[in-house]
């Protein structure tokens, strides 16, 4: 079962819907996005970025979007992308 998977330490063992996206940084290799952690904790993510269910799939100057893989087994969508932004309250788009 989906819950009993052991959870790794960091972002690795976060669902995506646990973090906030708090800042994004421009480096030489492009944006690096500034989450915070469901441990209270911030993490710096780069695209490509494993969670417990799913990946960063991009970084742009005010934005993060993941793939989330869908759990849930009626749904007839595997995965969604969620787009998490600094400036404004919405979360997912379908």
């Amino acid at each position: 079962e989906e819950s009993k998977r052991a959870k790794k330490p960091g972002p690795e063992g976060f669902l995506i819907q646990e973090v906030a996206l708090k800042g994004v940084v421009k480096t030489p290799e492009g944006y690096t996005a500034m989450v915070l952690g469901p441990d209270g904790k911030s993490y710096f993510v780069k695209l490509g970025q494993r969670f417990y269910d799913g990946a960063v799939t991009a970084v742009d100057g005010s934005s993060v979007t993941f793939r989330q893989e869908v759990a849930d087994p009626l749904s007839p969508v595997r995965m969604r992308e969620v787009k998490k932004s600094l400036y404004t309250t919405e979360e997912a788009r379908q």
